[in-house]
């Protein structure tokens, strides 16, 4: 392998590692209520701009890791309020109104970023170190999903998720609350 090849193969793999969570947390989304979340993009950028915010915010410097699980807090805080003003009102409307819906509150979201952080592009402080960060990353991604899988397979809970994400009407029939 050339000198070029190594450092591009592991920055590959970094970024597949990100697109990943991203790929399973739209996945995710999609079965659980049967439309697809146009927001989930950018609800994610939301939750990097957030730990970005948070790091900015306190002039000791930390490292990433600290702020990854605040950031992760806020991104689900503001998935959730999200759900419940611009998603929940319509879950018994056409699909058509929820796909419009999950369109503006991404454009929303991006106007927000674009007024509240600018244009220039931002960064984290890396979660360890600068020489460790792809390493880092592909390895909280790979634990992520692998606890994900195993939530999913193995657990009362994740079956009754599966389920319910299959049949919503029967689910609803047996008054299984998921």
């Amino acid at each position: 392998m050339s000198s070029v090849s190594l450092p591009l193969l592991l920055n590959g793999a970094t970024l597949g590692a990100a697109y990943a969570l991203a790929a399973l947390g739209f996945v995710l989304a999609l079965n659980a209520v049967a439309a697809v979340n146009f927001a989930h993009g950018d609800l994610v950028m939301a939750g990097g701009m957030l730990a970005v915010a948070l790091a900015a915010a306190f002039p000791v410097d930390l490292p990433g890791i600290v702020w990854l699980p605040l950031a992760a807090l806020g991104a689900a805080g503001l998935g959730a309020l999200t759900g419940l003003a611009a998603y929940l009102p319509l879950r018994r409307k056409p699909p058509t109104a929820v796909f419009v819906s999950t369109i503006a509150v991404g454009v929303g979201l991006q106007n927000a970023a674009l007024l509240l952080m600018g244009p220039e592009p931002r960064a984290v402080p890396p979660l360890f170190s600068q020489a460790t960060q792809p390493f880092a990353i592909i390895i909280v991604a790979g634990l992520a999903v692998a606890a994900t899988a195993a939530l999913l397979a193995r657990t009362q809970f994740g079956r009754r998720l599966r389920a319910a994400a299959q049949d919503q009407i029967g689910r609803a029939s047996c008054r299984e609350r998921v």
